[in-house]
């Protein structure tokens, strides 16, 4: 049987180590959960790195597509055919 003595302790990363872990975040084709792993840290904290500083909602706006637009259209029916 296992007996665990020691409470684990919560990692404290410097600014420097956040910011190298989001960039190699924001890297083209980067997967996020992989990053995640590679250094041992939840995916929800990485979320919560890049939303700090500004990469969430820059790389959301850049994925947006263009608005849409209606397009007038003219039904005809036979009526109206048979008057023109």
């Amino acid at each position: 049987m296992e007996v665990i003595t020691a409470r684990r302790r919560r990692r404290n990363w410097t600014p420097a180590e956040k910011a190298r872990i989001v960039a190699e975040s924001a890297e083209p084709g980067a997967n996020i959960s992989a990053v995640a792993r590679r250094w041992g840290i939840n995916r929800g904290l990485l979320s919560v790195w890049r939303r700090h500083v500004g990469l969430v909602q820059a790389k959301a706006a850049a994925e947006t597509t263009p608005a849409l637009q209606f397009v007038p259209v003219t039904i005809a029916g036979r009526g109206a055919a048979a008057r023109a």
